[in-house]
């Protein structure tokens, strides 16, 4: 079972491009996924926040942001992101 965000690097593919280039969007919204598939909602948002400031014109990534914030109760600020999308 994954525990931490560190563990999610560790067990997932797209760690070996993030490790090489930090900047690397798909490996970030991956991860987002990843995480949020398992339960890690506060976790997912933080992938989707780094993937939406390295692509700002990524409507999938800050849609995604938008759906974790409001599973964590932002739900102001969830529904903008998700509306502006």
């Amino acid at each position: 079972m994954i525990r931490s965000r560190f563990d999610c690097l560790f067990s997932w593919p797209s760690r070996p491009a993030i490790q090489f280039k930090p900047d690397y969007y798909p490996a970030l919204f991956n991860m987002g996924l990843l995480c949020l598939e398992q339960g890690r909602v506060r976790e997912a948002a933080g992938w989707y926040r780094q993937a939406s400031a390295t692509k700002p014109a990524s409507k999938d990534a800050l849609f995604q942001l938008g759906s974790a914030l409001r599973t964590l109760g932002q739900l102001e600020a969830g529904r903008v992101l998700r509306t502006n999308t």
